[in-house]
């Protein structure tokens, strides 16, 4: 599942604004961050640091974000957020076996959700902030 939402750059390029998000998501959210700049816009993916035990019991969160233009000095920027089947897998184990595992599958994938509208909140200030909206 991803959001999608459309942004006038304004003097922002499509390589600072992908910069941005790589920061954001390092400083704020911990994360292990990869970006790349194409020739058809910027992709960022993150995971968070975390051990198995999160992975396991669903509290890990991953992202992908794709900032592509769109017309002249828009872009669409779309974030994809990783990883629900795993969480919702989790879910179903617990309501089988162990309940409480499912209130953390659950929990998983609230904050999943959240980082995906964190990452789209900051893009949209970030731009306000430098010249876009």
């Amino acid at each position: 599942m991803s959001e999608s939402r459309t942004y006038n750059l304004g003097t922002v390029t499509i390589e600072q604004l992908g910069q941005a998000v790589e920061a954001f998501l390092r400083g704020q959210n911990s994360m292990q961050v990869e970006g790349l700049h194409g020739s058809g816009g910027y992709m960022v993916q993150a995971r968070q640091n975390s051990g198995e035990w999160r992975k396991f019991v669903g509290l890990d969160k991953a992202v992908q974000v794709r900032i592509l233009p769109s017309g002249d000095r828009s872009v669409v920027v779309s974030v994809g957020e990783g990883k629900w089947v795993d969480k919702l897998g989790v879910g179903a184990v617990g309501a089988l076996f162990f309940a409480p595992l499912m209130i953390v599958a659950g929990a998983g994938a609230v904050l999943q959700v959240k980082l995906t509208k964190d990452v789209l909140n900051h893009v949209e200030n970030y731009l306000i902030m430098n010249g876009g909206n």
